[in-house]
């Protein structure tokens, strides 16, 4: 068995109610509120109301624009491997991107991208015209610009990470592995949410993805297993691609568990098409279903 720590990197709080008085979100949020992630209209997570009603809440996001957020980022894994020396195998980083694309408009980021091109980012999603989006070659260059320039910053985290694994495992004679839960759609992540995984991959800079694959359908699980093995099959990198399938069912304020045969067929298919693992989120399944890993996966049966 190997022990690998799941660290929700840029996602720094999930619940919908405060966070407890000695939670890192008010520190940060007091002394370093250009470290978090700020939407386009300019609301900043770092003031973030939750006494009031809230619909669709997807946690509070460091932004990947500060460099001092990817640096804090940074300095906790490495904390973690002087601390714990010995104790794991691995690191997984769980929300490793942007909040959404209407996200990575921290001030810090929208500078240095102007300071670059010019152009404030944010006029390139509103539809406002400007004289300086119209002297370059189109709005769209711009807005590939702007897509590549939020990726670079997670392209660059996830590089420095890596180096830091290497030199702690070049010193220690281990093999500390890095992985990252990302999104299975290949061109919705690097789009939508900023995750290049296909590039973290050929480049070495993970040693395998757990792709969050989802759906309740099976169809739809099926066509995404299909459009990924595609993609990568004519590449070594296809055997570090993880499955991930999910159990629970949430709906507003609701939790179902997904129905064992739908588990056990979607698991058939991740072997039907030969990836190396797979990920089966969450463990609170178990606690409502103990025997559900021998439902799932016979005992005596080539797992």
């Amino acid at each position: 068995i190997e022990i690998h720590l799941w660290i929700n990197a840029y996602k720094i709080w999930s619940s919908k109610w405060k966070p407890p008085s000695g939670h890192i979100f008010y520190k940060l949020s007091k002394e370093y509120k250009d470290w978090f992630a700020t939407d386009i209209n300019g609301h900043s997570d770092y003031n973030f109301d939750f006494n009031k009603s809230i619909h669709n809440f997807s946690g509070i996001y460091l932004s990947p624009l500060n460099q001092e957020a990817n640096n804090y980022i940074k300095n906790i894994i490495k904390k973690l491997l002087n601390n714990y020396k010995g104790k794991f195998h691995g690191i997984h980083l769980d929300y490793f991107r942007y909040k959404d694309s209407m996200y990575g408009y921290n001030y810090i980021g929208r500078k240095a991208f102007y300071d670059i091109y010019d152009i404030d980012p944010v006029y390139l999603n509103r539809g406002i015209s400007s004289s300086k989006i119209e002297l370059k070659d189109s709005i769209n260059f711009i807005k590939n610009k702007w897509i590549e320039f939020k990726n670079s910053h997670i392209d660059s985290l996830i590089k420095g990470l890596n180096d830091v694994l290497i030199d702690y495992n070049q010193k220690n004679s281990k093999e500390i592995k890095l992985s990252v839960a990302v999104k299975p759609d290949i061109y919705e992540a690097k789009i939508r949410w900023n995750q290049n995984w296909d590039d973290w991959l050929s480049n070495n800079f993970v040693d395998f993805v757990v792709v969050m694959n989802y759906f309740s359908d099976t169809e739809t699980f099926s066509n995404n297993l299909w459009n990924i093995y595609k993609y990568f099959y004519t590449s070594k990198n296809i055997n570090k691609i993880y499955i991930g399938i999910n159990t629970i069912e949430q709906n507003l304020d609701n939790t179902n568990l997904r129905d064992v045969s739908l588990i056990k067929q979607q698991v058939q298919n991740i072997r039907d098409f030969s990836f190396p693992g797979i990920a089966v989120f969450s463990s609170e399944y178990y606690n409502y279903n103990p025997t559900l890993y021998l439902d799932i996966f016979p005992e005596g049966k080539d797992k």
